[in-house]
């Protein structure tokens, strides 16, 4: 699923793939331009009774499918989630690590550990939760897991870290821009009415984290850090500080 509608993508596509499968979906013309709405159309052309997503510059190990597949035949879930690493240039750090037994209230603050590309998940029930909110351009994924927690679905964990998700310098929706601000302050309209005040404290210092370095106004900016710093309790900030002089740093994350 290309959702910038490149000719040259299409060429190897066809070139490589004539007689497969494997086709070329044209994506760049739907109204909504979020990552979620291009899964979502890749999902709707997909026929296999599971399904998986790869943005194009993560990468999968060998034995990721192979795991999630052995992991689907051997029980009842509905969705694997595989533990990943970040991938920076050529150096493997650990990454998101899921952990099992987790209920939709776990997701609320922070994402536990799904990502748009170390899943596979059963196509019915992606259909039957209608995908990924396309209205929502961050924290698709973190959405996409309350929503299958609170309807009751069932999750398994591959715990191998069989996923590279590439981390890059600048351009990623996680990076610290006043449109991300805006997907978050969006993920938060939509669930605030079941957040409890610790997740809208956590969601908030995350919030003002971004416009601590986003504001285009240095008196916004210490106003952001400020605000910032208020969302911790004293024994958070106590525990902060104290990992912070240890370490050598004087900022805040």
């Amino acid at each position: 699923m290309d959702d910038v509608g490149s000719a040259a993508t299409r060429a190897v596509v066809e070139l490589h793939f004539p007689d497969s499968d494997i086709v070329y979906i044209d994506g760049s013309s739907q109204a909504s331009k979020s990552a979620g709405s291009s899964r979502n159309l890749g999902a709707r052309h997909a026929t296999g009774t599971h399904i998986a997503f790869l943005d194009d510059d993560d990468l999968w190990k060998p034995d990721f499918l192979t795991g999630c597949s052995n992991l689907i035949s051997s029980g009842d879930a509905d969705l694997i989630v595989s533990w990943a690493y970040f991938l920076q240039g050529d150096r493997e750090t650990p990454g998101h690590s899921m952990p099992k037994g987790l209920s939709a209230a776990d997701a609320y603050a922070r994402n536990p550990g799904l990502t748009g590309s170390n899943f596979v998940i059963s196509r019915r029930v992606f259909l039957e939760l209608d995908g990924f909110d396309p209205d929502l351009w961050v924290s698709n994924d973190r959405d996409f897991l309350i929503r299958f927690l609170a309807a009751g679905y069932a999750y398994q964990v591959l715990e191998k870290r069989a996923v590279l998700q590439r981390v890059h310098t600048s351009g990623q929706l996680t990076s610290r821009t006043e449109r991300r601000a805006q997907g978050l302050e969006a993920f938060r309209y939509k669930h605030v009415s079941r957040m409890t005040k610790r997740d809208m404290r956590f969601l908030n210092r995350e919030l003002f984290s971004i416009r601590r370095v986003s504001a285009d106004r240095r008196s916004h900016r210490v106003l952001y850090l400020i605000r910032q710093i208020a969302t911790y309790t004293p024994t958070e900030l106590a525990k902060l500080v104290a990992r912070k002089l240890q370490s050598g740093q004087h900022t805040y994350s």
